[in-house]
This record gives structure tokens, sequence and C-alpha cells, in this order.
């Protein structure tokens, strides 16, 4: 065991403190961390309120989030630089991941706003092109949460974002931020200048534009393919007229219009218990498996060594194995169920261990009744639902499912089948249209030896099934209304 490159078993105690909607770990002292938890939950709340008043069906769900008292630790098992002070994981199938250390007062850093504002979005539009998406959270990171008078105010000017554009002799065109399929960049200061004319342009639409960009939303809402929303709500708005009009906007000083409104906050005991040193490594071992897996490794190896059923340690070895290692899964998901029959993710280790079938149903019923918003939960009973003919049973999984998660393949093939299923043949085209387009860089599968594009495969599948569909295909390119 290399000890320079776990944490050491005597060190500092952990406290896992959870509230309505967050589960937060942290080296911090108890009372540090409950008010961590509880300025979490107030900015949660603050967001919903701000952006998405009286929403009907408010975001459910769970985050899990990793703090830490110093950044050098953050650095850390974060694998980011010390510029960085959050950052959010979004892994295929699990509840979204946060971790950052806190500024001043215990106060949430802007990134991590940045990042809940992401995830909220996600919610009420699953699908969105990226200067939107980007954009939005931009937008929204500005939103502060008084305390004291229990209110919210959105939409303030960002004095970083405004420099930024002005450093840079302008933004960038609409052509550029329209086509992004990301908006990271190797030059930090590239990136930068994205997020801030991506963060302009959403200023311009709810500003100047605001009925029509409600309605833009709203179709994406029903997950119509953005481009055809963009024409159906701005029409002959093409992007250099829109580069036109927001350079008017700047030049006219900008109206950046600002929000407030009460917050109700949900009052609430948060459920807190320490950690043992086995569930701090698992922790660690948990948060840094997307970047340094060879510490990954060692952390989940210390977890293991102080408790061999330490479940997320577990988890780490489940999926750091792959799937040809059957009976090693098999048996580290039975040890997992045996030791946390309350886990949701026990459970969903055990599902993924088996054959599709009656085990694996079984093994997802249960992990559905602990956690109903499960991703990876949510995807598989999907997947046994179409495997059984029963496609559009699968609907309710897989809307929940990409709500809650990266829009993967094999979610959005399973969307796909529970719509034909459904007859919702206009749907269909504007989720193939979506498909085609998140898939149409970078992303290939294996169908009986042979390397074909993913946007090609959702194409040939879509011919295979559209037939089932209740309308001929060329009927559903129509533009209708959205109802």
């Amino acid at each position: 065991m290399n000890l320079q490159s776990a944490r050491s078993a005597r060190t500092d105690e952990w406290v896992e403190i959870q509230t309505p909607h967050f589960t937060v770990d942290s080296d911090f002292p108890e009372l540090m961390a409950r008010e961590i938890a509880r300025n979490l939950e107030e900015m949660r709340a603050a967001l919903i309120e701000a952006a998405w008043t009286g929403a009907h069906d408010p975001p459910r769900g769970r985050i899990d989030v990793v703090v830490f008292r110093t950044p050098g630790e953050f650095d850390r098992y974060s694998g980011r630089s010390s510029q960085v002070a959050g950052i959010a994981l979004s892994r295929v199938g699990f509840r979204r991941l946060l971790s950052f250390s806190p500024g001043p007062g215990n106060s949430i850093p802007i990134v991590v706003t940045h990042e809940m504002a992401h995830d909220l979005s996600q919610w009420f539009l699953p699908i969105q092109p990226t200067w939107f998406a980007e954009g939005m959270a931009t937008y929204l990171e500005t939103t502060k949460y008084d305390s004291a008078t229990h209110t919210a105010i959105m939409g303030d000017a960002s004095e970083s974002h405004l420099r930024s554009i002005a450093r840079n002799g302008g933004f960038t065109s609409a052509v550029k931020l329209f086509a992004a399929q990301g908006a990271i960049d190797l030059d930090p200061r590239v990136s930068f200048s994205f997020y801030s004319s991506a963060w302009l342009f959403l200023c311009y639409l709810m500003n100047a534009e605001a009925d029509r960009f409600a309605e833009f939303q709203r179709r994406l809402a029903h997950l119509q393919d953005w481009q055809r929303a963009w024409d159906a709500t701005f029409p002959g708005v093409t992007p250099e007229i829109l580069d036109q009009r927001v350079m008017a906007y700047l030049k006219e000083g900008g109206k950046f219009t600002m929000f407030k409104t009460p917050v109700p906050i949900e009052l609430f005991e948060p459920k807190v218990r320490h950690l043992s040193s086995a569930e701090m490594h698992g922790v660690l071992a948990w948060l840094t498996l997307s970047g340094d897996r060879e510490l990954a490794d060692r952390e989940a190896a210390e977890a293991l060594r102080l408790d061999p059923n330490e479940l997320r340690a577990l988890v780490v070895r489940f999926y750091m194995l792959g799937d040809s290692a059957e009976n090693a899964r098999l048996d580290l998901a039975k040890r997992a169920i045996a030791a946390h029959p309350e886990s949701s993710d026990a459970w969903l280790l055990w599902a993924r261990a088996q054959a599709p079938g009656v085990d694996r149903r079984s093994a997802l019923e249960t992990a559905k009744k602990l956690e109903p918003e499960h991703p990876g939960v949510l995807t598989l009973l999907a997947d046994e639902l179409v495997r059984q003919g029963r496609a559009a049973d699968a609907l309710a999984y897989t809307r929940l499912a990409l709500q809650r998660s990266p829009a993967t393949l094999e979610l959005m093939q399973l969307h796909l089948e529970a719509l034909i299923a459904k007859h919702n043949c206009r749907q269909v085209d504007w989720v193939e249209g979506n498909a085609e387009r998140l898939f149409q860089e970078g992303c290939s599968a294996t169908v009986n030896g042979v390397t074909i594009s993913c946007s090609q495969l959702l194409r040939d599948k879509w011919d295979e099934r559209y037939q089932r569909c209740s309308r001929p295909r060329a009927a559903s390119k129509a533009q209708p209304s959205v109802q």
C-alpha cells in the first residue's frame, strides 16, 4: 500500500450531512458542514424560484457533494489546478457529483452555482445546445440569495464577463456559438470568452426578446431539435442578423433587468453521521475515479483493507473491472447488497451483474423503491421493458432518465423505441434530429464486427422501426405547432 498516495486512516474525521436534495461528505467540522449543506439547499431553492417560478413539476433527485476544508486537498483529489474552485461530474447512469472548497464564510463558489443551474435546467430542458446550456448557467450563476429576507435576486450584469468581452474586442459570433459541441478549450482564455459570449446572448434574449425566447424554451422542453425551434420562433433571424442585434444591444448600454422574488425555504432537519476511515477512503476513491484512476484504485484498496464491504469502494472496483470480469463483479455486487440492502447503488450493482431477465428486474425494482430518480436504475428498467416488448411502458422511465442523466446513445435509442410504441411520430422525428446532432462527431459503435457512426446507427434503427408509427415519415417532417 502506498501510504504517500492514499490518505492516512488516522486523519481528520469526515462527516456526512444529508438534506432533502444533497448528500454532503466533508472533512469540515460538523457545524460548518451543516452550514454548507444549508447554503446549498438555499441556493437551489433560490435558483428554482428565480428562474422557474411556479413550476408545476419541480426538480427531484439528489446530488452527491464532496467538500474539502483546504483548496490543496480539493486540487489533489479533483485533479484540477488551483485556479478552479469547484467541479461537477456527470457520470452516465449516476447521480451528479459536485466537489469544491468553499469561499469565505462557507459561501458557495460561483462555479458550484453554475453547475447547480445546469442540473436544474436539465430537469426542465433535457436536451440543450451547448451555447444555450452554458449561457443559461452563466446567466444564473449571478443569482444571489439573502438569508435575512429570504429573497433571491437574478439578472444582474456580470462585470467579469463584460470585461472579458471588452478585452477580446467583442464577442464570439453566433455562427461559432451555434456550431459549438463543447465550451472547453485547451486555452482557458478561449473557454472564458465562450462563456462570456454565451452569457451575453442569453442576456439579450432574456431582456430584448423575452416572449419569443420563452416560446423557444417551450419547444426545447418538448425535445424539439433546437435549430427547428429557433427557426419557428425567430423566423429570418440568421446568426449574422443576431450578431448585429446583440452588437446594437451592447452599444445602447445593454439592459439587464433584475428580478427579485421571495424564496420559500423548506424546513428540514439534516441527517448527520460521522464517516469511518474506510468510508472516507471510499468517498475519495469515488471522486477520483473519473480522473486519476491509479489514485482511485489506491483509495479503494485502503477502504477495502479497513472494511471489506465499504460500499463506494465496491462500486469503484466493480466499474474498474469491466464487463469481462463477470465472476469478480458478481462477487462484489453480492457483498454490496448483503452489507448495504438499503442502498440503491448496491442494488444497481447487483442488477448490472445479472443477465437481462427476472433477477435483474427484481433488483431494479428494489433499487427504484429506494431511489425513484436514480438515472442508472431508470435506464436499465427502460431497457428491460423494451426487451419484453413493452416499449410504451418505458416512456416514463426514459423521460425521467433524460432529466437526470446525460443523453447517451443507449438512452436516446430507448426513448425513441418508447415514443414509436406510443405512436408519437412528431416527437420521434424531433428526438432523432437531436440524437443525430448529439452524436454526429466522435461517437461510434461496433455492430457485428463493423464500426458504424452513432448517428448512422440511429438513422438505420429509426428507419427499421418507423413503419410501426401511425403516420408516414414524410408527414412528420411538416412543422406543426407545439402542443
